[in-house]
C-alpha cells in the first residue's frame, strides 16, 4: 500500500493542474505534501496505526478545509488513543521527548480544534482576510507530531497574500524560536524561517531566489518527516554533504540574494546570515550530542514483527538520508511545479532536473556528489571513535549473506588518514583512553565550528573575486 501511495504521489507531482474529483483534489503542491507524507510513513519508527495513517492522507487530498480539517482531527484522535500517557504501544519513545502528563491529547486536540475553525471560517470575511495564517501558526505544535499536516492548511493562505509583512513575521518568529527554543520545538520552527525567506524573495520579484528558498524548504520538511532515530538522525545533522547541512546552505544564499533587493536588506541579510551560522551550530552541537548519548540505541531491538518493523524502519530512513544528501535533485525535480508555484515564477525558470548541482539563487551551486568524496575518504578516521551505544547499523537487504569487499588502497592514500587518526586518537578514542561521551562532542562541536568559518571564508572569498 506505502508503495502504490509512493506511485500515486509521484503521478500528481508531475501533474500540470490540478484535478478535482469530488471532494479531493491532487494538484502539484498537495502532491508535494502527500509525497513526504509518504516518506514519514516509510520511515517512521515505530509505525503508525492504520487509521491514523488513513485520516491523515485523506486530510492531505481533501482540497475543502473543511473536510481536511475534520480528518486531521481524527487523525490526531487516533495516534493519541495509541499511545495512551504519552508512551508509545511498543514502550518507546522515538522522539526523544520526555513522556506526557496524561492530558497531552487535550492540549493537542483542544488548540487544533479552535484553530481549524478559524482556518475555515477566515477566508468568509474579507476584513479578516490579512489574518489568514494565523490559525497556520497555531495549528504547528498541535501537530508537532505529523507537521506536514499542518503545512498543507498553513501555505495556501500564504501564497495569495501580498506585501513584505507576512514574511517578516515569519522570519523573525522562526529566527528567534530556532535559536532560542529548546531543541525539539526550534527544529519545528527552521522551515518557518526557510518560508518567510521564500515569501520575502517572491514579495521582491526574485523567481530564482525564491525557488532555492522552495528547495530548501521541501528538503527540511521531508528530512522532518524521516523522524530523529537511530540513523536518521546522523543524517540531520549540518555536515557536508549530508541532508541536514543542504536547507542551512540554501538559506544562506537566499539570504545574499535578497540583498540585491534594496540597501535596506544589506543590515538585515548579514544578521540573517550571522544567525543561520549559530543555528547550523546548534543543530551540529544538538545532533552529535543525542548521539554520543546513545540516543536512537534502541532502534532495531526487540523480537519478531517489532525487530521486523524497526528494522525497515532504519533501512528506509538510511535509503532516503542517503538519496537527499548525495542527489535531493531527484525529490527536487519531482515536485519542481509546485516549487515554482511557492516561487510563483513560470516554467521558462525551470531548465532540468538538477540531479547533482542545485542552484542557490545567487549564481552559486551545491555539487552533494562531489563533495561526498571528502567524508568518504574521513570516514574511516572517525568511524573507530564513534561511542559505543550508537545503534547497530542496519543490513541492506541487497546484500544480506555477502561478505563486505575489502578494499586495499596505496600507502599514499592511506598515509593522510593514519595521521588524522593518530591526532585524534588523544582526544576522542572513546573506548581505549577511557573518554567521556561529552568529551567526544565537544570535539565535535569544536570542529564544527572549525568548519562553518571554513566553508563561510570560501563563500566570501568566491563572492568577492566574482563581483
Amino acid at each position: 500500500m506505502l508503495a502504490l501511495q509512493a506511485l500515486l504521489a509521484c503521478w500528481g507531482c508531475l501533474l500540470p493542474d490540478g484535478t478535482p474529483a469530488g471532494l479531493f483534489a491532487f494538484d502539484a503542491l498537495t502532491a508535494c505534501w502527500f509525497l513526504i507524507w509518504t516518506f514519514g510513513l516509510l520511515s517512521r519508527h515505530p509505525q503508525l496505526s492504520g487509521a491514523t495513517e488513513l485520516f491523515g492522507g485523506l486530510g492531505l487530498l481533501c482540497h475543502e478545509t473543511a473536510y481536511a480539517v475534520i480528518c486531521m482531527t481524527l487523525c490526531l484522535a487516533f495516534w493519541q488513543r495509541s499511545r495512551p500517557n504519552g508512551i508509545h504501544p511498543h514502550g518507546q519513545n522515538p522522539h526523544g521527548q520526555r513522556p506526557d502528563n496524561g492530558h497531552s491529547g487535550g492540549w493537542r486536540l483542544g488548540l487544533f480544534a479552535p484553530a481549524g475553525c478559524a482556518a475555515v471560517a477566515l477566508p468568509s470575511i474579507p476584513s479578516l482576510l490579512g489574518f489568514g495564517a494565523v490559525p497556520g501558526l497555531a495549528m504547528l505544535p498541535a501537530l508537532s507530531e505529523f507537521p506536514i499536516l499542518a503545512w498543507s492548511l498553513f501555505v495556501p493562505p500564504l501564497l495569495v497574500m501580498k506585501g513584505m509583512t507576512w514574511p517578516l513575521i515569519l522570519i523573525a518568529s522562526g529566527t528567534v524560536v530556532t535559536l532560542l527554543a529548546p531543541s525539539r520545538y526550534a527544529r519545528q520552527a527552521w522551515p518557518v524561517l526557510l518560508l518567510g525567506l521564500t515569501l520575502a524573495a517572491r514579495a521582491g520579484g526574485l523567481p530564482d531566489t525564491a525557488l532555492a528558498g522552495g528547495e530548501a524548504l521541501v528538503l527540511a520538511l521531508a528530512l522532518e518527516a524521516m523522524g530523529r532515530h537511530g540513523w536518521s538522525l546522523l543524517f540531520h545533522i549540518p555536515l557536508p554533504p549530508l541532508a541536514g547541512f543542504l536547507p542551512l546552505w540554501l538559506g544562506l544564499h537566499v539570504v545574499n540574494g535578497l540583498c540585491s533587493l534594496s540597501p535596506a536588506w544589506t543590515a538585515g541579510g548579514m544578521m540573517l546570515g550571522l544567525a543561520i551560522g549559530l543555528i547550523m551550530l546548534r543543530g551540529w552541537k544538538t545532533g552529535w550530542d543525542r548521539l554520543a548519548a546513545g540516543a536512537g540505541a534502541g532502534a532495531g531491538a526487540g523480537t519478531g514483527a517489532e525487530a521486523g518493523r524497526n528494522a525497515a524502519g532504519s533501512v528506509s530512513a538510511l535509503t532516503l538520508g542517503l538519496i537527499l544528501s548525495v542527489c535531493p535533485g531527484l525529490l527536487i525535480g519531482l515536485v519542481h511545479p509546485a516549487l515554482l508555484r511557492l516561487s510563483d515564477a513560470g516554467p521558462d525558470i525551470w531548465r532540468s532536473w538538477p540531479i547533482w548541482s542545485i542552484a542557490g539563487g545567487d549564481g552559486t551551486f551545491w555539487y552533494p556528489a562531489a563533495i561526498f568524496l571528502l567524508p568518504a575518504l574521513l570516514a574511516p578516521a572517525i568511524l573507530g571513535t564513534l561511542p559505543a551505544s550508537l545503534p547497530p547499523f542496519p543490513r541492506w537487504p541487497v546484500s544480506s549473506g555477502l561478505s563486505s569487499p575489502a578494499l586495499r588502497l596505496p600507502w599514499a592514500m592511506r598515509r593522510p588518514v593514519v595521521l588524522l587518526r593518530r591526532r585524534y586518537a588523544g582526544t576522542v578514542a572513546l573506548g581505549h583512553r577511557g573518554a567521556t561521551a561529552r568529551a567526544f562532542a565537544k570535539t565535535i562541536a569544536r570542529a564544527g565550528v572549525i568548519l562553518w568559518i571554513v566553508v563561510l571564508a570560501m563563500a566570501l572569498a568566491w563572492l568577492g573575486w566574482t563581483s
